[in-house]
């Protein structure tokens, strides 16, 4: 997941380390808002974010980021939102699992599962339940989906079509309205790291490729019966072999 989830971070890294994030947006928007907590007005914080943006980022062309950069202080600057926002955890109810389940279409599911994390997620950075999300490449990313490309462009129709998403009218946009998300019920998943977060869904859906790490309980899913760490602990375990076996090999020369 590309999403920042804590732009309180996001801001000291950049002002002490000149940090621009994958999504650029993200680092405009807490900048944004740093400056404006600080009582600069639109034109200052213009010149403070393009300054910072020029010095940092080096696809930054001031022609091509004005407009995105003036709508975006135009939106706080009307909004007032200027909170930094930390998502700690997400939860997903049952009613939320059971929607999911009834596409009986395991990508399908998959996908509406990323959607509804996106969601839940955009939602407390948003500090608010419309429940609009924009469905780019990294809801589809973090899908973990096993389909071909023109399959993938109809998932957003699939939904759509069985009520569970609605798309806005007489425009091109990615962006869609979830209809099954739940604000009342008590959550059953609840998501606190965001790697490969589908396998929860997977898990509970019965799927018993889905295992824990044996280092850090991360859950991943089983290729073959050896299968027992999740990425990062199989690199750290490697890792720590081969230096071992370096000391073992040294140790053997010395002796």
């Amino acid at each position: 997941m590309k999403t920042v989830l804590n732009e309180r971070h996001l801001l000291k890294r950049a002002i002490e380390e000149g940090y621009v994030s994958t999504k650029p947006t993200d680092t405009i928007r807490v900048l944004i808002k740093h400056h404006m907590r600080n009582q600069l007005d639109k034109t200052q914080v213009r010149q403070e974010v393009d300054r910072f943006m020029a010095s940092h980022f080096k696809f930054y062309h001031p022609l091509k980021w004005d407009g995105v950069i003036h709508r975006m202080i135009n939106s706080y600057g009307k909004s007032g939102d200027l909170k930094l926002h930390a998502v700690e955890q997400a939860g997903v109810t049952e009613g939320e699992l059971d929607a999911i389940r009834s596409l009986d279409h395991v990508e399908r599911e998959k996908f509406a599962f990323s959607l509804l994390v996106h969601c839940k997620i955009a939602n407390q950075l948003r500090d608010a339940n419309a429940n609009w999300i924009e469905a780019d490449k990294d809801v589809y990313d973090d899908s973990l989906l096993v389909l071909p490309a023109k399959e993938k462009r109809l998932l957003i129709h699939h939904l759509a079509g069985c009520g569970m998403l609605r798309l806005p009218s007489g425009i091109s946009s990615r962006k869609v309205q979830l209809n099954y998300v739940d604000h009342q019920g008590e959550p059953i998943i609840v998501l606190r790291e965001f790697t490969d977060f589908v396998y929860h869904y997977l898990k509970w859906r019965g799927d018993n490729r889905i295992i824990e790490c044996v280092r850090c309980t991360r859950l991943l899913q089983r290729t073959s019966n050896r299968s027992k760490y999740c990425r990062p602990c199989a690199h750290e375990v490697q890792r720590e072999q081969k230096t071992h076996w370096k000391r073992s090999k040294w140790y053997d020369g010395e002796n």
